[in-house]
């Protein structure tokens, strides 16, 4: 398949049995929660200054977020729109449109509200009524998702695709087995709506919950009672086919693939190793262990649940995977820094579910939380807030300089971030 060019046009229009009204303008809408790095860029030099909670962010301003980063708006009719990390997008001073440059935005209209449109280099995205994800990159991909409602997708040759909640489309630029032709135009696709909507930070991501949202359960319902009744099967993580479908040459693998998202993506580039401090932590694709706990015991995570073992019934440590010391996470690349944050924080939404229901200890469980907290990791605001909420403060202030006036003063001569782990050592040792 041909890169798309910049600019290629997609058009969509949401169908959705609401109705509206002569729509009101869509201009500006005040910033109403902000996560992490969140900036508004302003002027003809796009002068960058934080995002408050409370500001009005109107047109041509720019409002741009970091990594691991989000920003939800409210425009005075009660339009929704919440921008995802890495974007970069405004309003247009005419009608109800934005403009997104990159990154990810969740829209959402209420009934007789007018929809919006959202602009991209190679797409336009026109709704009414709905609730669609639309996501843009810098190289001419494109992706809508619709969580409630129905939309008619208008290709630049005129032809049409109708999308039902629970369906997606795309182009996307050398995506395996796709062959539509010069636009690089993608199938219909249906996707599991509950697993996508359950891995969203757009819609769970925030403090308060999407306005939309009974619409979606309900569009999930009704998904489930096809997968109960055999008319979608799972193909994967997320895509579902049915007998109608036409994409049996496509690679189904690169399909799922459409619907990760930003955490799922850093997590491909982990590299297993243990964390060593307060508290030992075995971090691996797949599954983490926390070990040196109070109880003496250790809690691992993995697809098959949270267990709580005894050190000698835990495999031995790979010779071979490094180890990590507290005062040394600094010294390892971004990426990996950012994947450990994604897979540490995700294992401890397990552990304080499994806190809740009684079968990991308090003191476990809060020991786990203070070493994760302890970490120089890029962690997400929310994560540290909600430990908050359910323990109080864990952790003191740290000065200035920090705890420690160099990082490097943990490390010793024998004891490298890439040196390779000493089975016997005992880190899950009580």
């Amino acid at each position: 398949m041909k890169n798309i060019v910049a600019v290629l046009s997609l058009f969509i229009t949401a169908l959705l049995a609401y109705g509206a009204d002569s729509p009101a303008g869509l201009k500006e809408s005040t910033i109403v929660e902000t996560v992490s790095d969140v900036s508004v860029l302003t002027g003809k030099d796009l002068d960058s200054s934080p995002a408050f909670e409370g500001e009005i962010f109107k047109a041509p301003d720019f409002l741009e977020t970091g990594r691991r980063s989000r920003a939800r708006l409210e425009a005075e009719d009660g339009t929704i729109t919440r921008i995802g990390s890495n974007t970069l997008f405004s309003f247009q001073e005419n009608d109800r449109t934005i403009k997104l440059e990159r990154g990810s935005i969740l829209f959402s209209s209420p009934e007789g509200r007018g929809g919006g449109r959202i602009v991209t280099a190679s797409a336009t995205a026109s709704v009414v009524g709905t609730t669609i994800i639309v996501e843009a990159t810098e190289d001419g991909g494109f992706k809508v998702f619709v969580l409630e409602g129905s939309a008619t997708v208008t290709f630049p040759d005129n032809s049409t695709a109708f999308l039902e909640a629970g369906q997606m489309t795309f182009v996307q630029p050398n995506l395996p087995g796709v062959s539509n032709g010069e636009s690089g135009r993608g199938p219909v696709l249906n996707f599991d709506l509950e697993a996508f909507v359950k891995d969203s930070q757009l819609v769970n991501g925030f403090d308060s919950p999407l306005q939309s949202l009974p619409f979606i359960d309900a569009a999930i319902a009704e998904q489930d009672q096809r997968i109960e009744d055999g008319s979608l099967q799972k193909a994967g993580r997320f895509v579902l086919l049915s007998d109608d479908d036409n994409i049996v040459d496509l690679d189904l693998a690169a399909l799922n693939k459409l619907f990760e998202n930003e955490d799922d993506r850093a997590l491909d580039g982990l590299e297993p190793m243990v964390l060593v401090g307060g508290i030992s932590a075995l971090v691996e694709t797949a599954d983490v262990a926390f070990g040196n706990l109070p109880s003496g015991k250790v809690v691992t995570i993995s697809d098959e649940g949270v267990e709580t073992l005894d050190p000698e019934d835990v495999g031995e440590i790979p010779a071979e995977l490094p180890r990590v010391t507290v005062g040394a996470i600094d010294f390892l690349p971004e990426d990996q820094k950012a994947a450990l944050a994604i897979k540490l924080e995700k294992a401890f939404e397990e552990v304080l579910k499994s806190y809740e229901d009684g079968s990991v200890s308090a003191e476990d469980t809060i020991a786990i939380a203070k070493f994760l907290l302890s970490l120089d990791l890029p962690l997400d605001e929310r994560f540290k807030d909600d430990v908050e909420d359910q323990f109080g403060p864990l952790l003191d202030e740290p000065d200035e300089e920090g705890p420690f006036e160099d990082s490097q003063d943990l490390l010793d001569d024998s004891t490298q971030v890439t040196d390779p782990i000493d089975i016997n050592d005992g880190y899950f040792a009580p």
